[in-house]
């Protein structure tokens, strides 16, 4: 008798910005503004809630052990690492929430698992490779373009497509791999859109996105519309201030601009994060420990 491996899925991430949330002004605060009293910006971790509303969607789509794992979250270590060493699991299938493989990203969790997982553990990892060219996603992208322009009446010969992303830090913006996948997902979506002005733009420098922004509007003086496409999970969370900065800038142009907003949290592309597992196109964590 043939027995069923019994198998789990880990959907790793890296989160630390906290937002700062002005306090909703009513009567109260004003009254309490004019005689100098002010209460202080209340910190809200912006990425709990959408970390929250994705693990619950995902959850509800299997029955398979499902674990969740935020670098940056160490009060989640203890829990991860007891569960993950204790459950009574053959494979574990890792799907990273980076789309484009970087050494700032996929590679620095998997060389964390390296130094902290004992060799048991890691040898049931199965990494699921970079996802940048698959054609899920890339027809995933597309189609959710297509419905934005439908809804909104608008012409592709009178837009603007901007694909953004964040860098993380220096190291994933020097690493040529990242970079390569990054135009590869970008020209891959765009053959679709032969008469949009398409460009990409790393939005974690502000004020280089907007002198970037400036050029844009200048070549395209004609086009009214913007289009704004995130191209990996919590892209527009992460960068949801800088966002504000290029919206408002746009606004001062007359410019119309639009948000392909919590795309990677509908159902229809978390179902085909679970066919994607299911190709079994897998590699070893200490593959991309040593940045293969």
């Amino acid at each position: 008798m043939i027995q069923n491996n019994k198998i789990g899925y880990i959907f790793p991430t890296i989160e630390n910005d906290i937002l700062e949330i002005q306090p909703k002004e009513n009567f109260f605060s004003r009254l309490f503004k004019k005689n100098k009293i002010t209460k202080k910006n209340k910190k809200y971790n912006f990425f709990d809630e959408k970390l929250e509303e994705f693990h619950k969607k995902i959850k509800h789509l299997t029955f398979q052990k499902t674990l969740f794992f935020n670098l940056n979250d160490t009060s989640f270590f203890e829990s991860f690492f007891s569960n993950i060493e204790n459950e009574i699991i053959d494979k574990w299938y890792v799907f990273p929430l980076f789309f484009q493989f970087s050494e700032a990203t996929t590679s620095k969790i998997a060389n964390f698992f390296l130094e902290n997982l004992n060799e048991k553990t890691l040898n049931k990892l199965f990494w699921i490779k970079s996802i940048s060219s698959h054609t899920k996603y890339i027809s995933f992208l597309q189609k959710k373009i297509i419905s934005l322009l439908r809804t909104n009446h608008l012409d592709e010969k009178d837009c603007v497509f901007i694909f953004f992303t964040n860098t993380f830090d220096e190291l994933s913006l020097h690493c040529n791999l990242f970079n390569l996948e990054i135009n590869t997902t970008f020209q891959k979506v765009i053959k679709k859109f032969p008469y949009a002005f398409c460009e990409i733009n790393f939005f974690d420098d502000i004020e280089k996105s907007l002198k970037n922004l400036d050029d844009t509007i200048n070549k395209t003086k004609k086009r009214k519309n913007y289009i704004f496409i995130p191209l990996n999970i919590f892209d527009e969370v992460r960068l949801k201030n800088n966002l504000s900065l290029i919206f408002e800038k746009l606004q001062k142009n007359n410019k119309n601009y639009f948000l392909l907003s919590n795309i990677f949290t509908e159902k229809e592309f978390l179902l085909d994060i679970f066919e994607i597992i299911n190709e079994k196109n897998f590699v070893t964590n200490q593959m991309l420990s040593n940045n293969i």
